[in-house]
């Protein structure tokens, strides 16, 4: 319930934010690199996609300081596999989140033509919609295939969490209405849970934009 009204509560504030000065739109499609790290046993993971994301800025008094809301939908996906014998063994993993983050950003002219440099810092409110692993095992030309749901208590024997919130740092680069951005989101609630194994997540991006 918490989980959820931290949502609710940041919903509220995008809503809030018209009321604000005149602001700006920026469209950015970008490179995800996200990373599963459990605290014991096993190997962590890396799976890299990409996202799309609206975000929308409005100004704040006088001063090139902004509060940027937008809607971010993240895919990501991670292939391994391992042989013993005549058997291989697959995996395919893919995760699908939609994300509301929240920042604060201030710009920093640099004095030639229209470039720019935005550092920004907020939090991100994270929807997790799907996760899932396809586990195929191969023996010469016969293969059997299982779905693992990251959300079922029956496939994993606890649940991963749907809801995480956490915490965005990074900077754009800005010429004119174009830009090229460096981000990395640390999630605070972790991923998944089952007693004392936990996996925590964190994603790194690069982004091109357009700003109108």
């Amino acid at each position: 319930m918490k989980i959820k009204a931290l949502i609710l509560g940041a919903c509220f504030a995008v809503a809030a934010l018209p009321a604000m000065a005149d602001g700006y739109n920026r469209v950015t499609v970008s490179y995800e690199n996200e990373n599963y790290s459990p605290n014991e046993g096993g190997d962590g993971f890396s799976a890299n996609g990409f996202g799309v994301e609206y975000t929308r800025g409005f100004g704040v008094a006088s001063f090139p300081l902004y509060i940027e809301a937008g809607l971010k939908a993240t895919f990501g996906f991670h292939n391994e596999s391992e042989k013993e014998g005549r058997v291989k063994v697959e995996d395919k993993f893919s995760a699908i989140s939609l994300n509301i983050p929240v920042n604060v950003a201030y710009r920093i002219d640099l004095g030639a033509g229209n470039m720019s440099v935005t550092p920004y810092t907020g939090l991100n409110f994270r929807v997790r919609c799907t996760a899932q692993d396809k586990i195929t095992a191969s023996y010469n030309d016969e293969s059997e295939s299982e779905t693992l749901n990251w959300f079922s208590k029956d496939d994993m024997g606890k649940t991963a969490n749907r809801f995480q919130m956490g915490w965005n740092i990074g900077a754009r680069f800005n010429y004119g209405a174009f830009g090229i951005g460096l981000g990395y989101t640390l999630d605070f609630m972790k991923f998944y849970s089952n007693g004392d194994y936990k996996i925590s997540t964190g994603m790194f991006n690069v982004g091109l934009s357009y700003t109108f």
